[in-house]
């Protein structure tokens, strides 16, 4: 490998090395969710189980949210003792805010209201959902610390350790899975958030360990960040990943109000389902844009690997939707029945770009945050939110369109957007 002073030339090769345990790791956590629905599906009382599992677990990423860009500030800042110390300071003092409002929404009657008026569940509902709810309160502060030491992993260069991580926390998982489907102590839902909750506290503990054995390693000094610019960073970083989590469920409205609104509402989370499983090759790749962006030649390498990254994965769900493939997967995997299939071929049509226009995304988003332009970030995302509103209501004009291919259509338009939107800021400067 040839080299530019000290710092080694960033390669197709050493990209896709640092590249591929995060990978792992994402697509570790796309298989999470289908699993415990499975496991729920095998307990009694299926159908109520599952709504008040989808529902519990909506609410706690919401409160998550703002912890969710650990990785990326991690990746970004997690140079020096200096810059790791306060982000660890500050990832206190957010998870404990954030936990303390998990509890607060969980034992009040605001809990009442959000499930019986905001959702609309029926009154028998209620305990098992406060139940799974209350199950999940040290969720939020543990994928906070998880993510924030596995980005300061990244930054330092032993990303290929994170997959073992995973692996214990989903090993955690399935064990607790196990024991509530043979031994039924809890209700299927509470038996999903405990085990959620149990492999993410587990998988928080194993990055520790690991970043324990780098910090003596991490050189010292002041840091390049006080506490008032980290903010400044950091929050525009909490405010992309609030409007994104938050938006999504919007669409729900466009599907209820488009043709054959029940069938759509069925098929269109396994729709995303199987979106987001290819999606994560390209989650995956912003946090090593961060880590290798300012190093010799790393933009034009990396730019190159995300226009290859983006073709693979557009192929690859070419040949599984629209070959045999697809009903081995759809029907078989999936369950969905021969009235529900007719509603895939336009819904997955527009699903199909996604994952491609996510890799220039990741890949802008990455720039960006690296030369610490994060307001770009969030407002590409604000600038996503409105343009899936406004295709959403456009496309209910039109005369006959199923709820499904509404909402793949809208999700991907403001995906476009906002990649044009991210390539426009990013290419000046």
């Amino acid at each position: 490998m040839s080299t530019t002073g000290l710092a080694p030339r960033v390669t197709q090769k050493s990209i896709f090395l640092a590249w591929l345990p995060l990978a792992a790791m994402w697509i570790f956590m796309a298989v999470e969710q289908p699993g415990i629905a499975a496991i729920i599906a095998r307990m009694p009382e299926v159908k109520k189980q599952l709504a008040i599992f989808g529902v519990v677990f909506s609410f706690s990423l919401i409160i998550e949210s703002p912890i969710i860009q650990m990785l990326s500030a991690g990746a970004a800042l997690g140079t020096d003792r200096s810059n790791y110390k306060k982000l660890l300071h500050s990832m206190h003092l957010m998870g404990f805010v954030l936990t303390l409002i998990h509890v607060l929404v969980g034992v009040t009657p605001l809990f009442d209201f959000l499930i019986l008026k905001v959702i609309g569940m029926p009154g028998d509902f209620l305990a098992d959902s406060r139940t799974a709810f209350l199950f999940m309160s040290p969720f939020t502060a543990s994928v906070g610390y998880r993510r924030l030491w596995q980005g300061v992993l990244i930054r330092q260069g032993q990303s290929r350790v994170i997959p073992a991580v995973m692996l214990t926390r989903l090993l955690t998982s399935a064990c607790v899975l196990l024991l509530g489907m043979f031994f039924r102590f809890l209700p299927g839902a509470a038996v999903g958030s405990l085990a959620l909750t149990l492999g993410v506290i587990v998988g928080a503990l194993g990055s520790y360990a690991f970043v324990r054995r780098e910090l003596p390693r991490m050189r010292r000094g002041e840091g390049d960040f006080s506490y008032v610019s980290l903010f400044h960073f950091y929050f525009p970083l909490a405010l992309t990943s609030f409007i994104d989590l938050a938006a999504r469920p919007i669409l729900s409205v466009g599907v209820a109000r488009a043709a054959r609104p029940i069938e759509s509402l069925a098929i269109w989370p396994v729709v995303m389902g199987f979106m987001f499983l290819f999606n994560s090759f390209a989650k995956s790749y912003q946090e090593i844009v961060i880590t290798l962006s300012d190093k010799p030649g790393g933009q034009r390498e990396l730019k190159r690997f995300a226009l290859r990254m983006g073709l693979s994965v557009f192929i690859s769900f070419q040949l599984v939707v629209f070959t045999p493939l697809r009903d081995l997967w759809f029907r078989y995997v999936s369950g969905l029945d021969a009235e529900l299939m007719e509603l895939l071929p336009m819904s997955v049509l527009f699903a199909s770009f996604v994952p491609a226009i996510f890799s220039s995304i990741s890949y802008n988003r990455g720039v960006l945050i690296t030369s610490k332009r994060t307001g770009l970030v969030s407002l590409g995302v604000f600038i996503n939110f409105i343009s899936m509103v406004t295709f959403m209501f456009t496309l209910l004009l039109v005369p006959g369109i199923t709820g499904a291919t509404l909402a793949a259509a809208s999700f991907f338009g403001a995906m476009a957007v906002e990649a044009v939107f991210l390539v426009w800021k990013r290419s000046r400067g």
